[in-house]
């Protein structure tokens, strides 16, 4: 029986865990202290195992949140085999990995070898790696040739290949190397010169059909020439042929008939207008001053159906839209409700009116915004949030027509819009999470290799559903517009849609003999150009407008015996941004807003309101001692016409 010899001088790992048996056993199969990890990097590094860095592959990179990253690693150490990986201390048949955490990205990549700085291990759960990496002072490993041979094949391998390359590995392989990509460049610059000449040949074939094209080509138009001259001298012969036939007949008529046949022929001539035309019309400015004459004449003289509306109405509607309020156009069928949304936007350079056909089922912004179907995971939109989302991708003025939309209850199906457009709050369409699902649903069906008919469908439903947001923002380009009937079949305005809007009353209207001449003999064509920022505007200050503000305030509190007549603080607001965007005219201006703002407001019995009543009557002798002559008659006829006092009728 032979004795081992002692080992005096550990040279690797395994000689110096033998050496230091009674150290490492004593730390085995419990719970280790920061003293006692501290006590084996000391020691270890005493004796020089190492060196003063270790060598490691990367095992696993994860980030695990608030921007720290982990990385484990199996320690390597060289030996005259090559790198191996080094087995744990305190559990001989594992590997010897260790654990370390850094804040911010380290660059590693799993799989490659590494050499740092390292330390004792300090966290509970992981002392029993004992050692750690303190830092980022991470660098890749640098290896030679030979220890590349080393670690993957052994020392057989390496010593063979001394054998057949001699000992400068690096060198002869770099040159057999460059023989080699060298023999392959030469190959390819063959490839091209060959390709070359064989594109020559083919652009010397091109070039001389090219010449026998175009010579074909002359031959057939030079021959089309022909034949059009041909036919044009045919045709210009039975013209005249025919020009003189018609002549002779017209000799025949008497000179009453003559005169008759005349005015039809002028009648017939008017050309008639050509979508193209439409779009290469002249661009008129913007001018704040004269913008009511000019669309006024717009509508009358640049459009076949010769539009009329009066001044007063056409400047409501337009501050109406500049505040960015809803406005109804009131009024029996054929006074020009829709006229005038179609006609205002084909006088604007590029705005749209689209018409939404209110129905008398409505009762909720389902029925105007559309609905999600929970089962299929989809939604099902409406013309009006298609309108919508068409404007958000405009940069013109946009106008939602709601087309008699008293045909049920606007507060019930417009009242989201109302509350959106005075907070500026979002729309809720559906909730958020069905969204946040289909797309992830989009990003896994491309994974899938073979998607069933279940998952088409689905896929197409969650694409469907990315088209509508889950929640929607009145784009600041659209403006709603609204018409109303007044009859048994409507229903009729709250309270909170009328304190809501601007309402124009529309009736038959007709030019007076100087305004239809003033109009018949312009030739004004056009479409006006307008930025939404010019468009949205002031033009006055509060300063400039306070005194017919306080005036018109002072009216409505006349009236706060009548139940939602007298205005509020949202009423005073409209007031003052009404007067101040447009160029101010002190009694034309109050008189619109008498009959928009005020007179709407008022609704009551005569027998069971007597102080209403009075304070009607104070109200209506305020307008005439201001000579507001449109609105004391408008309001002298509300009184006169039944035992109810009511602005629709």
């Amino acid at each position: 029986m032979t004795t081992q010899r002692p080992i005096n001088t550990p040279t690797n790992l395994r000689e110096w865990l033998e050496f230091n048996h009674e150290l490492i056993e004593k730390l085995k199969n419990r719970d280790l202290t920061k003293e006692e990890t501290k006590a084996f990097y000391e020691k270890i590094t005493q004796d020089n195992i190492f060196g003063l860095k270790i060598i490691f592959r990367v095992t696993n990179k994860t980030k695990i949140g608030d921007g720290k990253v982990q990385i484990t690693a199996h320690i390597m150490e060289m030996t005259e085999n090559g790198l191996i990986g080094c087995k744990s201390p305190l559990s001989p048949n594992r590997d010897w990995e260790i654990t370390a955490f850094f804040h911010g990205e380290v660059r590693v990549e799993e799989g490659e070898l590494y050499e740092s700085n390292y330390t004792y291990q300090s966290y509970r759960e992981y002392r029993h790696q004992l050692l750690t990496i303190p830092s980022k002072d991470i660098s890749p490993l640098k290896v030679s040739f030979h220890d590349i041979l080393l670690l993957n094949g052994g020392k057989s391998l390496a010593s063979v290949a001394e054998q057949v390359f001699g000992t400068d590995l690096e060198a002869v392989l770099f040159s057999r190397f460059s023989e080699y990509r060298n023999s392959l460049f030469k190959d390819e610059i063959k490839k091209i010169e060959t390709l070359k000449k064989k594109n020559e040949e083919a652009q010397k074939q091109l070039s001389i059909k090219e010449d026998s094209l175009k010579d074909e080509l002359q031959k057939v138009q030079k021959d089309y020439e022909n034949e059009l001259s041909i036919l044009k001298e045919s045709y210009q012969k039975e013209i005249s042929k025919q020009q003189i036939e018609h002549q002779k007949e017209l000799n025949k008529l008497s000179s009453r008939d003559l005169q008759f046949y005349n005015i039809l022929s002028k009648i017939h001539s008017k050309p008639k207008a050509r979508e193209d035309e439409y779009y290469l019309k002249p661009i008129l400015q913007w001018d704040p001053n004269t913008i009511v004459e000019t669309l006024q004449t717009l509508f009358y003289c640049d459009r076949e159906e010769s539009l009329y509306y009066d001044k007063s109405v056409i400047e409501t509607f337009l501050r109406a839209l500049q505040t960015n309020t809803l406005v109804v156009l009131s009024g029996p069928s054929g006074t020009g409700k829709s006229s005038l949304v179609r006609a205002f936007t084909d006088a604007i350079q590029e705005a749209t009116a689209h018409f939404i056909s209110v129905q008398s089922s409505w009762t909720d912004k389902m029925d105007l915004f559309g609905y999600f179907n929970a089962i299929e995971r989809s939604f099902v939109p409406t013309p009006f949030l298609d309108s919508l989302l068409a404007a958000k991708e405009s940069n013109s003025l946009y106008l939602i027509c709601l087309d008699e939309m008293n045909l049920a209850h606007v507060e019930y199906y417009f009242a989201e819009i109302l509350s959106s457009q005075e907070l500026n709050n979002p729309i809720p369409l559906y909730p958020p999470r069905y969204y946040e699902e289909a797309r992830e649903f989009i990003d896994f069906y491309d994974c899938i290799d073979d998607p069933t008919t279940e998952d088409r469908k689905q896929y197409q439903n969650a694409k469907e559903l990315l088209r509508y947001p889950y929640e929607i923002e009145i784009p600041s380009n659209v403006r709603f517009v609204g018409t109303i009937n007044m009859d048994h079949t409507v229903k009729p305005l709250s309270p909170k849609v009328i304190d809501r809007c601007f309402i124009i009353e529309l009736t038959q209207q007709s030019p007076s003999a100087d305004e239809q001449t003033t109009l018949e003999s312009s030739t004004l064509t056009g479409r006006i150009e307008i930025d939404l920022e010019s468009f949205t505007t002031p033009i006055s200050s509060e300063e400039d407008v306070k005194h017919d503000v306080e005036w018109l305030i002072e009216c409505s509190d006349i009236l706060q015996m009548i139940p939602n007549a007298r205005l509020n603080s949202r009423g005073k607001k409209q007031l003052i941004n009404y007067l101040r965007i447009g160029a101010h005219t002190s009694e034309r201006t109050l008189n619109q807003l008498v009959l928009s703002k005020l007179l709407p407001r008022i609704n009551f019995s005569k027998s069971q309101y007597p102080a209403a009543t009075d304070a009607f009557e104070s109200f209506t002798n305020r307008l005439r001692e201001k000579k507001l002559k449109e609105s004391a008659q408008r309001a002298s006829q509300m009184y006169n016409d039944s035992r109810h006092v009511n602005f629709f009728k």
